[in-house]
């Protein structure tokens, strides 16, 4: 799923199905849809909030990446490189929004910085693998000498810098290598980039590597499990763990690794992203179930500096306002249906059922649309139909391969209860009568 960003201090953009969705930070269920220009929805997102930019390209080949002005969502370029270009797996955006970098997906691997202005490639280079993340330098242009660029793959970690010969502009990379205590066999799974030029680059063996100028990296132990993002300020570095735990490390000192755990807390889901607001008051996890938690600093812990030294949980909880958002998922919703309560439970939330081209089928809190359960289909499993059951709180799903299943919803759970392939043709059509009792099927057979 495309990372959630922040457009600026009070808004965030993320995907919403098919659409970019930009919504103020304290109510994320609402806010502005923008329609993706690809059938098969949005790939990836990038914002730039000095200069109120944030670009976006869908899920299609040889796709235009489309830079908007915010707020009012006018179109500024739109970025088409060569009909070799298949797609593109990563964008990042310079400091000042004047050059916006991508990765290409496509057989010929390549790293593209784009003049946005005026629409054109400044200058191209070669990858030797597929790149999964992009980041520039905040400290220095991509003009200038010391314009660099953070080129991360599960295997190499390139950081790309930027000479100027006379009028022409090339790029160079440096490896970041895997130091050995990293693990063997360790995949670089998030980076991002510190003060001074501090290069927080995590592993899947929950390791964090620190690259500095010019010295060689030192290495913490910081998880358990795999680190999922990354994210640092003036003092303090966040690591989101794929075990869903955020906590927050002070930086290191010179040749040394961030500290333990000054204080943590639970996202409830697999951390796969992380990124600091422009004022570094509040950061967005995003999660791999598609949502995201925004946690902001409240009191003393958003004006002043943050706590150097180990914080009890209870005193946490009270500086940390976590909200989480919107969970549709990435890609387009292939179907969707009302679970309203059942009737001892009229006062509960209403349900809204969705079945994505993930294969998830979320149930999402009508009001905020914040995900409270999920079930996962078999991969290739196409939701072709869906419906509910409000007496039985029952959700019953259709898919390409003419398979029904039913979950039953309860505890915060979608339980499996049954499963019949009813055709060799998809299930087109599901409807359950007003008593929520008995279910109907059509199917692409006739049947």
């Amino acid at each position: 799923a495309a990372a959630p960003v922040f457009v600026n201090d009070t808004t965030l953009v993320f995907v919403s199905g098919q659409c970019l969705r930009l919504a103020p930070c304290h109510a994320p269920s609402r806010g502005r849809f923008v329609p993706g220009a690809a059938p098969h929805g949005i790939a990836l997102v990038a914002a730039c909030p000095a200069a109120g930019l944030v670009a976006h390209v869908g899920r299609t080949l040889a796709p235009a990446i489309q830079v908007c002005a915010y707020p009012d969502c006018k179109l500024v370029a739109a970025l088409q490189d060569g009909p070799s270009v298949g797609g593109y797996s990563a964008l990042a955006f310079s400091r000042d929004g004047a050059r916006l970098v991508a990765a290409t997906d496509a057989a010929s691997l390549q790293l593209v910085v784009w003049d946005v202005q005026e629409g054109a490639v400044v200058v191209r280079a070669a990858l030797d693998a597929a790149c999964a993340a992009l980041s520039v330098f905040p400290g220095a242009p991509i003009a200038d000498g010391d314009g660099r660029i953070c080129a991360q793959a599960p295997g190499r970690l390139a950081v790309w810098s930027a000479r100027r010969r006379h009028t022409e502009l090339s790029l160079l990379a440096a490896e970041a290598g895997m130091p050995a205590e990293a693990g063997a066999g360790a995949a670089w799974t998030a980076h991002a980039w510190g003060p001074a030029g501090l290069l927080f680059a995590g592993t899947d063996t929950g390791r964090v590597v620190v690259h500095r100028p010019g010295a060689a990296p030192s290495v913490g132990v910081l998880l358990l499990g795999a680190v999922g993002g990354l994210a640092a300020d003036a003092t303090h570095l966040v690591v989101g763990g794929r075990d869903g735990r955020i906590s927050w490390h002070t930086l290191p000192a010179a040749g040394g690794t961030p500290s333990p755990a000054l204080f943590a807390l639970d996202a409830g889901a697999p951390v796969a992203s992380l990124a600091y607001a422009p004022g570094f008051d509040q950061l967005v996890a995003g999660l791999a179930s598609g949502g995201f938690q925004r946690v902001e600093y409240v009191a003393g812990w958003a004006a002043g500096p943050l706590p150097q030294e180990p914080v009890p949980d209870e005193q946490a909880a009270a500086m940390l306002v976590v909200s989480g958002g919107p969970g549709l998922g990435p890609g387009p919703v292939l179907a969707a249906a009302l679970l309203p309560p059942t009737a001892p439970m009229l006062t509960a939330a209403c349900q809204l059922v969705t079945c994505g081209a993930d294969g998830v089928v979320r149930c999402l809190d009508s009001a905020g649309l914040g995900e409270t359960a999920r079930a996962e289909l078999p991969a290739g499993a196409a939701a072709t139909a869906l419906t509910t059951s409000a007496p039985a709180q029952l959700v019953a799903v259709g898919t390409a391969d003419g398979v029904l299943r039913l979950f039953t919803l309860g505890g915060g759970r979608l339980v499996p209860a049954f499963r019949a392939r009813l055709s060799r043709g998809a299930v087109v059509a599901l409807a359950v009568d007003a008593a929520g009792e008995t279910l109907a099927a059509a199917c692409a057979d006739g049947q």
